[in-house]
């Protein structure tokens, strides 16, 4: 009964917190203070079926690097993606060389170095890569597309 009323006290207060929204005519509206929404931790379906292998951004892109695993920035940082894809169905797909495209802030279109990815992933198994791009100083990461299985669906994460 004790962990009902706090978690009832607990909804309520935060429930109650301000919201305090501004809007400037022409833009659009955020609250306050609040970073612009992203998929990261999201799952992405990466096939068609309920049990095909998922995708996963596990954190923020990583920008301002030199340096990253043999790989050196040219046109002046390296961004990197780290994501995770997991198989929880019963059989096991087949690998292919991802297709992947990320656009900055100002649109500009990047592919990434290179990944080695193991030819299959298992059932039930789990693979962990990031994507690193060779961005211009100053620039920022804001959407990446991508298919990561033979025959998979494109997916698209906002950054």
């Amino acid at each position: 009964m004790l962990a009902i009323v706090v978690t009832g006290a607990v909804l309520i207060v935060t429930s109650a917190r301000d919201t305090t929204t501004t809007v400037t005519s022409g833009t659009p509206t955020q609250a306050a203070g609040s970073p612009s929404p992203n998929d990261v931790g999201r799952r992405f379906a990466l096939g068609a079926n309920f049990d095909d292998p998922v995708a996963i951004v596990t954190g923020a892109p990583e920008c301002g690097v030199k340096e990253f695993e043999g790989i050196t920035s040219v046109k002046g940082q390296l961004c990197v993606i780290r994501w995770t894809m997991l198989n929880p169905g019963g059989e096991r797909r087949v690998l292919v060389q991802p297709v992947v495209t990320m656009i900055d802030d100002r649109g500009g279109e990047h592919d990434p170095a290179p990944v080695t990815l193991p030819p299959a992933i298992l059932p039930g198994a789990r693979v962990d890569s990031a994507f690193v791009f060779d961005l211009a100083m100053y620039r920022k990461p804001m959407r990446m597309t991508a298919t990561l299985l033979e025959n998979g669906k494109l997916i698209e994460v906002a950054l």
